[in-house]
């Protein structure tokens, strides 16, 4: 768990995930999100996207912290349903915006 014992390196690294795993549901006008991921349709190319490799690659990083501890089922069940959909949208060669319909889902639950 995170909390006010945690080193502020842990606290940025986990941060930088976060960022990077949110990438597919930005504007892909957004300058975090690689040039080569902008669709012409003005969506996310899911297809051409490397994000499950850079995720991993952060989180192994993470997970070699003596601060790492293994999330509770629920979110491991979470992370699991979502990489089955992004893996799905990949081999669709999806040109998606994901953004305004996570938005609006935001907005109704508040």
């Amino acid at each position: 768990m995170l909390g006010s014992q945690t080193p502020r390196s842990v606290l940025e690294n986990f941060a930088s995930l976060a960022e990077l795993i949110v990438e597919p549901f930005r504007d892909v006008r957004d300058p975090r999100v690689p040039e080569r991921l902008r669709g012409q349709l003005g969506g996310y190319l899911f297809g051409e996207s490397d994000i499950g490799t850079r995720v991993s690659q952060k989180a192994a990083l993470s997970a070699m912290s003596v601060h790492f501890q293994i999330p509770p089922r629920e979110i491991v069940f979470l992370h699991r349903r979502m990489t089955g959909v992004l893996v799905t949208l990949a081999a669709l060669h999806t040109d998606l915006n994901l953004g305004p319909a996570v938005r609006t889902q935001l907005a109704g639950i508040r």
